[in-house]
């Protein structure tokens, strides 16, 4: 997010009114259809919107749009002290997708407090089709690689070659990436998408 447009008297909590061109000023990139006249953020808002993924800023994005058409829908939670301050739950139905939008009535407009994510789903699961979709940074801990036929002893070293607990990112910055088309749990995908791109990596090396 561009702070350097922020003067010192705004801080995380105040409220900024955006159109289409302004919004793209703090790195966020919202849908033509967005409702700029229902809604303001603050910059917390702001900043978690402009981390998204592309995917993740999609789904928000839709449930802020239903949220200014009917901000008083049964997946509207009133917060029990300030009835003005409400909790939107994300309408996915599967529970390996879960989103919170903060959000307050004031003056006929919807400000946008905070998007919130449950961390807990982030990393490999013992069930994992509760897996969540997502990016993972993964790290080589070694040059093991898979070049021909292995025994046991040699896939094991093939495996351990990635680090088996990824970091979760937002976004692409490596110069490689692969994607897990087969839905292999997160803990196998971790070596195998490595071991798929070796190849082109040798090549482009």
């Amino acid at each position: 997010m561009s702070w350097s447009k922020l003067n010192k008297t705004i801080n995380a909590h105040s409220v900024i009114p955006l159109d289409a061109l302004s919004c793209r000023d703090f790195g966020v990139n919202l849908p033509v259809n967005f409702p700029f006249n229902k809604a303001k953020f603050t910059c917390q808002a702001l900043a978690m919107l402009s981390q998204l993924n592309d995917y993740d800023l999609k789904m928000v994005c839709a449930d802020i749009i239903q949220i200014c058409a009917n901000p008083n829908a049964q997946n509207s939670i009133k917060h029990s002290r300030n009835p003005l301050r409400r909790l939107w739950r994300t309408k996915y139905p599967f529970r390996n997708y879960h989103f919170l939008i903060e959000y307050s009535l004031k003056n006929n407009f919807i400000n946008l407090e905070d998007i919130l994510f449950d961390k807990q789903l982030e990393g490999a699961k013992s069930n994992f089709a509760a897996e969540r979709t997502m990016l993972y940074e993964v790290k080589r801990r070694s040059s093991h690689t898979y070049d021909k036929a292995m025994n046991d002893d040699e896939i094991k070293k093939v495996q351990g070659a990635w680090d088996s607990i990824p970091t979760p990112t937002t976004q692409i910055k490596t110069q490689h990436a692969a994607v897990n088309g087969m839905q292999n749990e997160l803990t196998k995908a971790t070596w195998l998408m490595g071991t798929h791109l070796d190849e082109p990596m040798r090549e482009t090396a």
